[in-house]
C-alpha cells in the first residue's frame, strides 16, 4: 500500500513539473504590488481628503467649493515578457487626471532590475508642472541605450519610423490643382 502512495505523489509531482509553464509566471506578476497603488495616490486630492477640515477659514471653505471635482480619470497599464536571452523586461505606466487641471502620470520601464522612472507632476491646469527622471543604476542614456535592444525598445522604434514615414507621404488630393476657368473670359 505504500509503494501505491509514493507512485501516486510521484506522479502528482511529476504532472505539476511538466504541465508547470518553462517561464518564471510569479516573478513576471509580482511587479505589481500594494506600495506601488499607496506611493502613487498617496499626493492626489482623494488620500487627503480630510487632512485639517477643522483649521479651515470661510474663504478656505469657499476655494474647496470651487475646487471640487467635476471628474478624475485613472489608467493603468502593465506589460511584461521575458526575452530570449532570459531577461526579465516590463514597462508600466499609470495616469491620473481631474477636472482641476490635476495631472499625475508615471512610466516604468525595466530590463533585468535596472529600472528607468520617467514622473510628470503637475498640480493645477495654470501651472507648469514638473518633470523627473530616475534612474536605479547607471545613467538615463545609459539605459535607454539597453532598453533600445529590448523588444519594447524596437517596437517602439519601428513605430516612430512608420509615423515618420506617414507624415512624408502627402496624398495626391493635397497637391494644388490648376483651376478650370468657367464662363465667357476673353483674351486681352
Amino acid at each position: 500500500m505504500a509503494s501505491l502512495e509514493q507512485s501516486l505523489m510521484d506522479l502528482d509531482f511529476m504532472t505539476n513539473t511538466f504541465l508547470a509553464p518553462t517561464y518564471p509566471t510569479r516573478i513576471l506578476m509580482g511587479s505589481m504590488s500594494r506600495t506601488d497603488d499607496d506611493d502613487f495616490f498617496k499626493d492626489l486630492p482623494q488620500m487627503q481628503g480630510n487632512k485639517n477640515e477643522q483649521s479651515q477659514t470661510g474663504e478656505q471653505e469657499q476655494q474647496k467649493k470651487e475646487d471640487q471635482q467635476g471628474y478624475s480619470s485613472y489608467s493603468y497599464s502593465t506589460s511584461s515578457i521575458v526575452d530570449e536571452n532570459g531577461r526579465r523586461i516590463s514597462s508600466s505606466r499609470r495616469r491620473y487626471e481631474d477636472s482641476t487641471g490635476r495631472l499625475k502620470a508615471v512610466h516604468e520601464r525595466d530590463v533585468d532590475g535596472k529600472r528607468l522612472t520617467t514622473i510628470w507632476n503637475r498640480p493645477k491646469k495654470d501651472e507648469e508642472g514638473e518633470h523627473r527622471t530616475i534612474c536605479s543604476s547607471g545613467s538615463p542614456e545609459d539605459f535607454e541605450k539597453l532598453w533600445s535592444e529590448t523588444s519594447f525598445g524596437k517596437a517602439h522604434q519601428k513605430k516612430l519610423e512608420e509615423g515618420a514615414n506617414a507624415n512624408q507621404k502627402k496624398p495626391e488630393e493635397n497637391l494644388q490643382q490648376p483651376q478650370e476657368k468657367s464662363g465667357s473670359e476673353t483674351a486681352p
